[in-house]
């Protein structure tokens, strides 16, 4: 989407964007593919994601309490306050529309992942030039942290990752309102920043101070 005056990307751009974005997916389909749910942390996200379906405002690890559990231990509790919800909302959606499964836990980390390859591309492309979008768009798509989050093979998984690619978006939006003035730029943000902070909680607010940089400095 082109949003500002200028040459349209020319079509070996669209299609070395397109292959990068290709190559993303396959990385992370396939590093998703274990049938098994890991350790730390996917096991307790997918388990409290699969009890949200029955109670999506009520997130418990433990359904049925038979035994007595301390509160303050996050990992052997009942109800499950230690993350934010969105994930697991995300999770149990995936798990309403596709079934539950291992590779299904991480169809929702697995889309934003590959969307943020894109909008990688355009903060790059916006802040230094195409090539550097490019490259930029490459080296998100192969990162190994980034795609084992995705994959949920690493601790707090889906959680960092689903944050990285919100708080990408809020960014965007807010340097799309800066440079235009537009309030639908600026409500666009606006969301991405509460996905965040239902995804990791206030580190998100920091694309506000970023939005006020960007009013004040039109040179981006």
């Amino acid at each position: 989407m082109n949003f500002f005056k200028g040459k349209k990307p020319k079509f070996s751009v669209l299609f070395l964007l397109l292959l990068i974005v290709i190559v993303g997916l396959f990385l992370r389909v396939r590093l998703a593919q274990d049938n098994f749910v890991h350790k730390w942390d996917e096991r307790f996200h997918a388990l409290v994601a699969k009890n949200v379906m029955k109670h999506p405002l009520k997130p418990t690890l433990y359904e049925d309490a038979v035994l007595s559990y301390d509160y303050t231990k996050w990992y052997s509790n009942h109800v499950w306050l230690h993350k934010q919800p969105l994930p697991l909302w995300l999770i149990a959606s995936s798990y309403k529309l596709f079934g539950v499964n291992d590779f299904n836990t991480r169809i929702p980390s697995i889309f934003f992942s590959v969307l943020g390859i894109y909008i990688t591309y355009l903060l790059g492309k916006h802040f230094f030039g195409k090539k550097t979008g490019l490259l930029s768009a490459f080296f998100m798509a192969i990162n190994g942290l980034v795609i084992e989050m995705g994959a949920g093979r690493v601790a707090t998984d889906h959680y960092d990752l689903l944050f990285m690619v919100f708080i990408e978006i809020a960014v965007l939006f807010a340097y799309y309102n800066a440079m235009r003035k537009r309030t639908v730029f600026a409500f666009v943000s606006g969301v991405f920043i509460g996905l965040a902070i239902l995804t990791k909680w206030l580190p998100a607010l920091v694309v506000i101070l970023l939005h006020f940089l960007f009013l004040k400095s039109r040179k981006f």
